[in-house]
């Protein structure tokens, strides 16, 4: 990160910290007299580090996430429009993962989840929390799928999902940017397992729609810096 910078230290800690928090470029380059192109590549290179890190201890399968949160939401950036997809393992408030695409399509959905499954402790029971997106059922099938042989000796091993995984869905609906009914489904599993995982992880004392709302705060801040 700081390799081959001549500025102080502490002037770069302080500028991708303001870039972090969604301060313009244009502010923090009058306010420490700072070229443009420098700041640019202090937010490049602050990003490629915290990709390495976050891909160096979090997406090293030693999780056992148990419950899973994942939404996306739709941000406005400079001149651009583009959806952010969002994982949170809920027991621990870790983010898991997060994808920035210009379309909200199956790729989006595949690239979060695969993502997520890094992360994960093969074959352990999982339960995953979405929205009414019709594409992370399938996105969730084809990342927790794993090699198994059918018969001993030669032959091929065939892709098969973990035995004990689980889709919830929440659906909500708004009136006047308000919350008035929230609806719950199984997509995959039984509800029994799913809630003692809800327990387990404590996400039941999260009222259904707070990772959204979590999004919604946490997201307006850096949109206008999607690199950092």
């Amino acid at each position: 990160m700081f390799e081959g910078l001549r500025k102080p230290v502490d002037l770069i800690v302080i500028v991708v910290t303001l870039l972090t928090y969604g301060c313009p470029v244009q502010a923090i380059v009058h306010a420490f007299s700072l070229d443009e192109r420098t700041v640019a590549d202090w937010r490049d290179r602050a990003g490629a580090h915290c990709q390495n890190v976050h891909q160096a201890i979090v997406e090293q399968g030693q999780l056992d996430l148990m419950h899973v949160q994942a939404d996306e939401i739709r941000v406005k950036g400079c001149k651009m429009m583009a959806w952010m997809g969002l994982a949170m393992m809920v027991s621990t408030r870790l983010w898991l993962g997060g994808v920035v695409q210009l379309s909200r399509d199956r790729s989006l959905a595949d690239r979060l989840m695969f993502q997520v499954r890094r992360s994960a402790q093969a074959m352990l029971p999982l339960l995953v929390l979405t929205d009414g997106w019709s594409a992370y059922p399938n996105s969730i099938r084809r990342a927790f799928r794993e090699k198994i042989k059918q018969n001993s000796g030669v032959g091929r091993a065939c892709l098969q999902v973990w035995p004990q995984w689980h889709i919830g869905t929440v659906i909500k609906r708004t009136q006047n940017k308000r919350v008035v009914q929230i609806t719950r489904k199984m997509t995959h599993g039984v509800i029994a397992q799913a809630e003692k995982l809800l327990l387990l992880s404590h996400g039941g004392s999260v009222p259904p729609h707070g990772f959204h709302r979590a999004l919604e705060w946490n997201v307006p801040g850096t949109v206008g810096q999607l690199d950092a």
